[in-house]
């Protein structure tokens, strides 16, 4: 695994968690992003792991109200509607509104919400960016013709469009 990006707080130690994450991420994931906050008086550790393809959740620790307390839940980008930071003493609480229709609340640390909302749409827009320079022409053209079809785009739209994807074969 691939180490790049930013670590909240930059001066943590993040070496048990990402032994961990070698044995979940895929061979072509990367850590874009790392932050973590202590939680219940320092018995624990919420982490939020930001790769090139989710959003990953993690809990470690002893926890007064739960007892032990080991959470892995990750989050597909296209899994993901929104997201929203709510600021709390001590700590932010990142939302995720997922497609799903149901919502995640994490504890990240406190002032560090827009850092990761930011970076996170910035990797997401980048994954889209692959994504859409995998296509070729062909699927660009049916798509383009699709939404032409449903009035999403003029006829002018259409042939502009077209025109500019033909160039480029």
């Amino acid at each position: 695994m691939e180490e790049e990006g930013i670590k909240i707080p930059e001066d943590a130690d993040f070496t048990e968690v990402t032994k961990e994450l070698d044995e979940k991420l895929a061979s072509d994931e990367k850590i874009r992003l790392i932050a973590c906050v202590s939680v219940d008086e320092g018995r624990g550790n919420n982490y939020t792991v930001l790769s090139n393809h989710r959003l990953i959740l993690m809990r470690r620790g002893e926890f007064r109200a739960v007892g032990s307390s080991e959470i892995f839940k990750d989050f597909p980008f296209h899994s993901i509607e929104s997201m929203d930071i709510e600021e709390r003493k001590g700590y932010d609480l990142l939302v995720l509104f997922l497609k799903s229709g149901e919502s995640v609340k994490f504890m990240i640390p406190e002032g560090s919400g827009p850092e990761i909302t930011s970076f996170l749409r910035k990797v997401e827009s980048e994954k889209k960016k692959e994504e859409k320079a995998g296509e070729t022409p062909t699927q660009k053209l049916e798509k383009l013709s699709d939404l032409k079809d449903r009035g999403a785009v003029t006829e002018e739209e259409f042939e502009e469009k077209k025109k500019e994807i033909l160039e480029d074969i």
